[in-house]
Formats: structure tokens, sequence, C-alpha cells
């Protein structure tokens, strides 16, 4: 079956099968795949082919303004902290971007139209997407810093 699919060849994992072990990525094999051509060349075509639906909810994304700040503190405990609703917000726009590679991104096939993000499956908390979402947002979202972390 892995032979069928290109995952094994000789008794070898194939080079397409390591990017399926990125997914998982144990932190015991020490690889670090963002130095992998094939990742640059996935994270340079991601930066330069963003889909217009994608680039303004990035933009969205990336942008914590001062009345998100207010009104995260209107409604948190009176203990909390301008910094707490900052660590807050950055976390949640973190995250909201990761959902954004989640659903819409590939390592194989670059950006996805909503039409195929429908017809594929969600990997989420998936190591490789948020991988790129750091190294993506470090070349197309200087300004954000706190979203390459």
């Amino acid at each position: 079956m892995f032979e069928s699919l290109d995952l094994v060849l000789g008794a070898r994992w194939t080079e397409r099968a390591e990017t399926i072990f990125w997914r998982d990525n144990p932190s015991e094999w020490g690889v670090d795949y963002t130095k992998d051509r094939r990742f640059i060349r996935a994270r340079d075509a991601a930066v330069a082919t963003v889909p217009d639906d994608i680039a303004e909810k990035i933009e969205k994304t990336a942008v914590i303004t001062e009345e998100s700040i207010v009104e995260w503190l209107q409604i948190a405990p009176k203990t909390k902290t301008r910094e707490d609703a900052l660590k807050s917000l950055r976390f949640w726009s973190s995250h909201s971007l990761d959902r954004v590679f989640h659903r819409r991104w590939r390592l194989d096939c670059g950006w996805l139209s909503v039409e195929e993000s429908v017809r594929t499956l969600l990997i989420e908390y998936d190591a490789l997407s948020i991988n790129m979402r750091r190294q993506f947002a470090a070349r197309y979202l200087p300004h954000a810093p706190f979203l390459n972390q």
C-alpha cells in the first residue's frame, strides 16, 4: 500500500513521505524542516500568491486596535492590565491565523479556493501549518512580529 502511494521505495521512506512526517515531527527526531527546500519553496509561494479574500482576513487578524484593547479590558476582571489584554489578543490573532492556514493552505498545492477547502480534510493543530504560519508571517506581516512566534 505504501509503495502504491509513493511513500516507500526499496524499503525506505521516499522524499514525499517525509513531508507527511512533518505534520507530527517528533522532537526526538531533531528535524528542522523549516530549512528544507520544499518548505522554503512553499513559504515563498504562499507569500507571493495570497488570494484577495485570504489577504483581507490576514490583515484584519494582524491588527490589534486600541478599541479592541479597551473592549477586552471592559469585560475582563478589574485586576487585568493592558498587557494582559495585548497578550490575550495576540494569542487569539495567532490562533485565527492558524485557522486560516489549517483550512486554506496545503504544502503541495498552496492556497486552496473556498470550494477546495470545503472538500479537503481539516487538519487542526497541525505543526506543519503552524510553522508555515510563523514563517509566512515573518515575511508577509513584518508589522505584526507576534504572529511569527
